[in-house]
């Protein structure tokens, strides 16, 4: 009987706390989420993959953050691999709240703006709580929309897609079937890649969507809500369109160069007509300035990174010195 009760006991109690669950993030971004809010720097910077990635065939492996701390004492990295914009909005929401922080520089790339809504649950809840002056996704728009309480939509990127008669799995599925491959295959100095019918398939999937696709405007109101939500006078946001290696894209397939400079003209007009004034490096750099070539992510090898540097810390020093 004894041990029945203490069953019935702690069933109870995970009754009881299962809903504290969700109120807090994924194990794996509490670290993060505490260093944005604690952390000592002046300057803190968001974004995906492009902030942090070097080249195997670099002899110095200083990232991006790296090479601005050169002009700079410390910067606050809040980036990590596959940074939604949904995220990127957030932890400049978090990182605002921090009193250390003055200049928070915000890295943007155009192929995030054609997914939204893609959060697990637990992070959503926890942003929706934290940062409620902006426009995140909402449970109740989830059930509304029948589009999955715990994962909300699919993202873009992770769809299966058909490209010039072939059929290419989702993202997980690619990341077995080609990137491992060309990964594996990628030689020093870098090239553009081993199977080239793959990497402009994906460069095609990446950058061309639908400009008028409502995930576009979602992300832009996220990030002008953000833009509205911080104080001008106590913190200062930089928004940098990342480069896109459009030359590489050019030899492949210059439709898809078209559609990248349509889309690019359409969001930043967008953003613009929001208040937002971006610093746009979107063709600013030669091909050999990319490395990884084959996943379409933009990772910059170091003279990428160096010119990248140079041009962020140049910009915000001539409206307002990094660190004051």
């Amino acid at each position: 009987m004894e041990y029945r009760k203490h069953i019935y006991a702690v069933i109870l109690i995970g009754l009881l706390s299962a809903p504290l669950f969700y109120i807090f993030p994924s194990a794996s971004n509490v670290t993060l989420y505490l260093r944005a809010l604690a952390g000592a720097p002046e300057t803190a910077i968001v974004g995906n993959s492009v902030i942090r990635a070097v080249s195997k065939c670099d002899k110095d492996k200083r990232s991006l953050v790296g090479l601005l701390r050169s002009g700079n004492s410390s910067i606050l990295d809040m980036s990590f691999g596959g940074q939604s914009i949904e995220y990127t909005a957030n932890m400049a929401a978090l990182v605002a709240k921090n009193s250390n922080v003055k200049n928070i520089i915000i890295g943007l790339s155009m192929p995030s703006f054609s997914s939204f809504d893609n959060m697990p649950l637990r992070d959503l809840i926890f942003f929706g709580l934290s940062n409620p002056s902006l426009l995140n996704s909402t449970v109740r728009k989830r059930i509304e929309e029948k589009t999955g309480v715990f994962a909300g939509r699919m993202a873009f990127g992770q769809k299966s897609f058909e490209y010039k008669g072939t059929r290419y799995p989702s993202y997980e599925g690619l990341k077995y079937r080609y990137f491992i491959k060309e990964k594996e295959a990628m030689p020093c100095p870098e090239n553009d890649g081993y199977d080239m019918e793959f990497v402009e398939a994906y460069y095609h999937r990446v950058y061309s969507y639908d400009i008028t696709d409502r995930a576009v405007a979602e992300n832009v109101a996220l990030l002008a809500s953000l833009n509205s939500s911080i104080d001008s006078h106590s913190k200062r946001l930089t928004f940098v369109f990342m480069p896109v290696n459009h030359q590489l894209i050019e030899k492949m397939s210059p439709a898809t160069v078209e559609s990248i400079k349509h889309n690019s003209k359409a969001v930043a007009a967008l953003l613009e007509g929001q208040g937002i004034k971006t610093l746009d490096l979107s063709y600013m750099l030669p091909n050999e300035d990319f490395c990884d070539r084959w996943c379409a992510c933009g990772h910059l090898c170091y003279t990428g990174r160096q010119k990248v540097a140079s041009r962020i810390y140049e910009y915000i020093s001539e409206n307002n010195d990094i660190g004051n």
